[in-house]
């Protein structure tokens, strides 16, 4: 019969392989000069501004500045293009989105870098809100509007900020589901198609929330339906294009963060973690959601494997939709 001692002996023997499997985790990289952003857009947009709210929380974790470089151009390209030629030493991040990543690759012929190839996954930080727009004089609801849509056979005009973005990807979406035809007006940038949308110029347009809100409360604009998945803070009662008889109608807009390809391990890991436990904090998700957006928790591991099925999904609609940026 085993004695008191035995067991004891027995169990530290038990316990000892795991004390020796335990590894320490390796020390975290440190920047060793100020970092740079680029945000492929014009600056006070809403992509912009949650660049430089990210460029704000992260010196504290990372110990170095983050400076915050608008390249604008080309449909998001130009920045890009710009941080896939930087040194994959960490100190030159891309705040991409949906279009940039998840577009590009089906949109041109011969795209100008491949996101999975050229870029190394960071994080995810938000998806993008939307919504379906008319003059107040038209269309009382979404049927109505595509009822309307397909008595005009084609006639029909819609709006958006660029080809490529998410407005026009989710439109066309919309177009397809719900088997209307629609000329596309491309604009440079919301306010420009927001305004002629108003003067009666063009018929409807998937809007960014923020400038949209401002004309549904004045009474020039009436929603129709937002495009995310589920109903916004910002407009509770209008409902999504999923409620209204649409299975799987949604815009594909979101931010991440990137890094050049080859980045080291242990620097994207770095990365990754900072920015993922910046938006952890309660203070962080408030930030984001005061500018529309819907913070989306996610790391370099899962965010690397969301961009392919991202580019998988959405490049059906966009052959379909005959849509080209060449």
């Amino acid at each position: 019969m085993p004695t008191r001692r035995g067991l004891l002996l027995g169990a530290a023997s038990l316990s000892m392989p795991a004390l020796a499997l335990s590894v320490p985790e390796p020390p975290r990289w440190a920047p060793s000069h100020p970092m740079r952003l680029v945000v492929p857009y014009p600056p006070a947009g809403v992509i912009d501004l949650l660049g430089r709210m990210l460029a704000e929380a992260l010196p504290p974790r990372l110990g170095q500045p983050l400076v915050v470089e608008n390249l604008p151009g080309a449909g998001s390209i130009i920045g890009a293009q710009a941080i896939q030629r930087a040194a994959p030493d960490g100190h030159s991040l891309l705040l991409t989105t949906s279009t940039t990543f998840a577009v590009a690759p089906t949109l041109y012929k011969r795209p100008p870098f491949d996101p999975i190839r050229d870029f190394t996954a960071v994080a995810l930080l938000a998806a993008t809100t939307f919504v379906l727009v008319v003059r107040t004089a038209g269309p009382a609801s979404l049927a109505a509007f595509i009822a309307q849509a397909k008595a005009a056979g084609g006639r029909i005009s819609y709006g958006t900020s660029g080809a490529g973005t998410p407005h026009h990807i989710g439109f066309e979406l919309l177009k397809q589901l719900a088997g209307f035809e629609a000329t596309h007006v491309p604009y440079r940038g919301t306010a420009a198609a927001l305004t002629d949308l108003l003067g009666g110029r063009i018929d409807v347009m998937i809007a960014d929330i923020p400038p949209a809100v401002e004309h549904i409360r004045a009474g020039t604009l009436r929603p129709l339906a937002v495009t995310n998945r589920e109903r916004l803070a910002a407009l509770p009662d209008v409902p999504t294009l999923i409620e209204q008889g649409l299975p799987g109608c949604e815009a594909p807009g979101w931010v991440g963060v990137a890094a050049p390809a080859g980045v080291p391990a242990d620097v994207a890991r770095t990365l990754s973690a900072a920015i993922t436990e910046t938006m952890a904090q309660p203070a962080w998700k408030a930030r984001v959601e005061a500018l529309a957006l819907l913070p989306m928790l996610m790391g370099a591991e899962d965010f690397s494997r969301f961009i392919p099925a991202e580019i998988a999904r959405w490049a059906p609609v966009i052959r379909a939709s005959g849509a080209s940026a060449d």
